[in-house]
């Protein structure tokens, strides 16, 4: 059917021409402001903690992600680890907290408590989790999985290591970790990019054009 399709990043618009040789028009999903900002949390305990997603797919590059933390770990003992995911882990992993099944005002707090975000998956349609982390004021750091090209500038709005490297992942993470400034940066001018780029007002607007457009 010449139905007009629509996808959620840049990326996979190039996968729909690439594999089918189909146009696809590109809404990349935001993130609700109202939601997620910076929130306030508890006084600063002076602790760096990275939050990561906890997933049992393999594709979402848990183990990449516990390898990474556990390598700057080595040379920062305060780093924590921070675990969140719709379901507690089936086996002991090295996670400092986690949180379960978080409602979406506990999951902007959890964010905004959290000084990095990183994002280990090998492939992502878009990703919205690293973005709403991104909104509340997280630096990100992640895997080149597609969708996230279209939010994670390298070296600008997040630190990008190429998909599956686990040493330049825990390298991009380190500098985090290790240098203020940099992450102070990056997650300020993160959280521009994603509050400022994509806006909802825009996209539904666009929505409607498409649908409404013939041909």
């Amino acid at each position: 059917l010449p139905l007009r399709k629509i996808v959620i990043s840049t990326w996979l618009a190039e996968i729909m021409a690439s594999r089918f040789g189909s146009p696809a028009e590109v809404i990349v999903t935001p993130v609700d402001p109202a939601l997620f900002h910076p929130s306030a949390v508890e006084p600063d305990d002076g602790r760096l903690r990275v939050l990561m997603l906890h997933h049992e797919y393999e594709w979402k590059g848990v183990s990449d992600g516990i390898e990474a933390f556990t390598r700057v770990k080595a040379r920062r003992p305060g780093l924590r680890l921070v675990g969140f995911g719709l379901k507690a882990p089936r086996r002991e992993l090295p996670y400092d907290e986690f949180f379960r099944d978080l409602p979406q005002p506990r999951l902007a707090w959890l964010y905004s408590r959290c000084q990095i975000y990183c994002c280990p998956s090998w492939d992502e349609g878009l990703g919205m989790p690293p973005m709403e982390a991104m909104a509340c004021g997280a630096a990100l750091c992640t895997y080149d999985n597609g969708g996230c090209r279209d939010y994670a500038l390298d070296g600008r709005t997040a630190m990008v290591a190429p998909r599956r490297d686990v040493g330049a992942l825990a390298r991009a993470l380190a500098r985090l970790v290790e240098e203020g400034d940099l992450r102070e940066r990056i997650a300020r001018q993160g959280r521009e990019f994603v509050s400022m780029r994509f806006d909802w007002e825009q996209a539904t607007a666009r929505l409607e054009m498409l649908l409404q457009a013939k041909g």
